[in-house]
């Protein structure tokens, strides 16, 4: 028997609520509110309320990176994190506060902050604001530095956010699935390929490349899939499935790979096969 107020153990209480968490959607009132029962149950739920985690405005932001601060014992217990609006400062930082040794994030969605303003002299680098990132400052060491991360969904406005995604893959990162969103239809369409143009072991992980249009986007120009294609299948041998999803969200292209060593890529024809595909080959290479 446990004690105290109630009559079992923290660890059975903790997988029964991980069982319930895992019943409801994240982050839920009901879940808060067993936080509020009593002591014992408000020390196991709280690290469960953290498992997933939504931060969509910059109060949000303070918020969360003033409680993992003041309670460190929560973030690893983080799984998933959604971070919106903010800006680059506060992205590295909250990304810093889950890095070793609380390196336990899977899964990563972010969107495209704010570009500092670059030198007017150098007018390639104003174009671009490739110089404002580097590998070894700033958010790139802070996305490298979780270990543990197999999911990232990124959205970009430009190139310099493209930038970005490239380093994080040369720099070694092992994620299986990579999402990439073009902000809106300003960002062009080479941003996906100056990501998928990474060199190194850091693309040698990823099983599941998934390319969004903006929405209410345009169908994406012939020229640029068959680019598409001859990129992912020269340079992305590991990759089994890949995603092209237009702007009324239906997949415009599909290319699946199947298993074993020297299999091609092909490409899916039919928005039917292609819907099927995405269905039965995501839960296969699914990690």
């Amino acid at each position: 028997m446990g004690t105290g107020a109630f009559p079992l153990p923290p660890e059975l209480l903790y997988q029964v609520l991980l069982e319930l968490a895992h019943l409801l959607p994240p982050r839920t009132a009901e879940l808060a509110r067993v936080c509020l029962v009593c002591r014992e149950f408000h020390d196991v739920t709280a690290p469960l309320l953290y498992r997933h985690l939504h931060a969509h405005s910059p109060s949000a932001h303070t918020h969360l990176a003033s409680t993992l601060t003041s309670h460190p014992h929560l973030a690893p217990h983080v799984r998933t994190l959604h971070i919106t609006r903010g800006s680059l400062t506060t992205y590295t930082s909250l990304l810093s506060l889950l890095a070793p040794p609380y390196n336990h994030l899977t899964s990563l969605t972010i969107d495209a902050f704010p570009l500092p303003p670059a030198p007017p002299q150098h007018a390639l680098a104003a174009s671009v604001h490739l110089h404002s990132f580097r590998k070894d400052e700033g958010i790139v060491p802070a996305l490298l530095a979780l270990r543990e991360l197999r999911e990232l969904r990124y959205t970009m406005a430009g190139l310099a956010h493209a930038e970005i995604g490239k380093m994080v893959l040369e720099g070694g990162a092992r994620v299986a699935r990579l999402e990439l969103t073009l902000e809106d239809g300003r960002c062009p369409f080479n941003a996906y390929l100056r990501v998928l143009q990474a060199e190194g072991e850091g693309r040698s992980g990823v099983r599941w490349i998934r390319l969004r249009q903006p929405a209410g986007a345009g169908k994406v120009p012939l020229g640029v899939v068959r680019l598409l294609e001859g990129l992912l299948v020269r340079e992305w041998p590991g990759v089994r499935l890949v995603e092209l999803v237009g702007g009324e969200g239906a997949a415009e292209a599909v290319w699946r790979r199947a298993p074993g060593e020297g299999s091609a890529l092909e490409k899916v024809g039919e928005e039917e096969s292609r819907a099927r595909t995405v269905e039965e080959w995501g839960e296969e290479v699914a990690f």
